[in-house]
C-alpha cells in the first residue's frame, strides 16, 4: 500500500471524497468555446459535404501573460503554438503556405491567461439579503421582538447599529464592484462570452450555461483566439480586411500546464473552425490510445 493510500484510509471516507473531488476539479479537461463564422464563408468551405482546401499564413497576435508565474506558457514560443495547431487545421484542409501573396487566409493567433476578478462579497464569503433599516421592521431586525429587559434592549440597539454600519459598508463595496468591471469585460472578450452574456443580461433567471460563463470570468483560464482574414478579397486603401471566422477556446489552468491545455484545445478546435456555434459550448478532447503488438524476436547480430 503506498503512502498516499494509507493517508486516505486514515482520514476516512469523507476525506477521500473531498480529495478526489478536488483532484477532478483541478484536472478539468473540459474545453469551452465559442465560434462565429460568416454564413457565406461556411457554405463555401463545406458546400455539398465537401471540405474546400484553403491555404493560410500565420501571424503572431497578442500574448496575455496573466498575473501568476506560469513558466509553461511563458516558455512557449509562437512557433511551438503553430506546430500544435497546424495538424488539427489540416484535418479540415487548412494548409500552411510560405507564399503570402497567393494565400487564401491570414490566421492571427492570440493566446494567454485570464486574470480572475473577485468581488468584495466573494472575498468575504457573505451575501447581504436585506438593507432595510431595523427601525422600519415591525418586530426588529429579524422579525422577533427584542427582550423586555433594559439590558436586552441595550444589546438589541447596539446590534442594530452594528448591522447598519456593516450594511452601509457592504453597500459601498458593492457600488465599487459595479464600477470595477474592466477586468470582467476583458475576460469576457478573451473567452468569447461577451455577445452571449449581453444577449442574456435582461432575462429574469440565469441559465446553467450563463452561470458557468460568469464563473469562468472569475477563475484563471488558458485561452486561444484564432481570427481568419480573407486575403483574396479586394479592399480599398485605408480599409481593413474582413474577418470570415473567429474561434475562441479556453479551459481551466489549475492542475495542468499550457502545452497540455493547448493539445486539448487544438484537438477540440478541429470540429469548429470555419463554423458558428449557438452561444458557448463545451467539449472534451478525444484522447487517443496507442497499442503496441510485439512481434517475434529476431537476432540482429551476434558478438563472440
Amino acid at each position: 500500500m503506498n503512502a498516499s493510500l494509507r493517508v486516505l484510509r486514515a482520514l476516512g471516507t469523507v476525506a477521500c471524497v473531498t480529495t478526489l473531488w478536488t483532484s477532478v476539479a483541478l484536472a478539468d479537461s473540459t474545453v469551452a468555446l465559442t465560434a462565429n463564422a460568416n454564413p457565406e464563408y461556411t457554405k463555401r468551405k463545406y458546400e455539398s459535404g465537401r471540405t474546400r482546401t484553403e491555404s493560410y499564413v500565420l501571424m503572431e497576435g497578442k500574448f496575455e501573460e496573466g498575473t501568476t508565474a506560469d513558466r509553461s506558457i511563458d516558455k512557449m514560443s509562437f512557433r511551438q503554438i503553430a506546430e500544435f495547431l497546424a495538424p488539427e487545421l489540416a484535418k479540415q484542409r487548412y494548409l500552411p503556405t510560405p507564399d503570402v501573396k497567393n494565400a487564401d487566409l491570414l490566421l492571427v493567433v492570440h493566446w494567454g491567461t485570464t486574470i480572475p476578478h473577485v468581488s468584495s462579497e466573494q472575498m468575504k464569503a457573505v451575501v447581504i439579503i436585506d438593507l432595510e433599516p431595523a427601525g422600519d421592521k415591525p418586530n426588529g431586525t429579524n422579525g422577533v421582538a427584542p427582550q423586555e429587559t433594559s439590558a436586552g434592549a441595550a444589546a438589541y440597539v447596539e446590534a442594530g447599529g452594528k448591522m447598519l454600519s456593516s450594511a452601509a459598508f457592504d453597500q459601498a463595496m458593492r457600488q465599487t464592484d459595479a464600477l470595477d468591471t474592466t477586468k470582467l469585460n476583458e475576460n469576457a472578450q478573451a473567452l468569447g462570452y461577451t455577445q452571449e452574456l449581453n444577449r442574456r443580461k435582461d432575462r429574469m433567471f440565469s441559465s446553467a450555461q450563463e452561470v458557468t460563463m460568469r464563473s469562468d470570468l472569475t477563475t484563471e483560464r488558458y485561452f486561444i483566439i484564432i481570427k481568419a482574414y480573407d486575403l483574396k478579397e479586394k479592399v480599398a486603401a485605408g480599409q481593413t480586411r474582413k474577418v470570415v471566422w473567429t474561434l475562441h477556446l479556453n479551459m481551466r489552468s489549475a492542475g495542468q500546464n499550457f502545452p497540455t491545455a493547448l493539445t486539448r484545445m487544438a484537438d477540440v478546435a478541429v470540429n469548429f473552425v470555419g463554423r458558428s456555434t449557438d452561444g458557448m459550448q463545451s467539449d472534451m478532447p478525444k484522447f487517443r490510445h496507442g497499442q503496441v503488438t510485439p512481434g517475434s524476436p529476431r537476432v540482429v547480430e551476434e558478438k563472440k
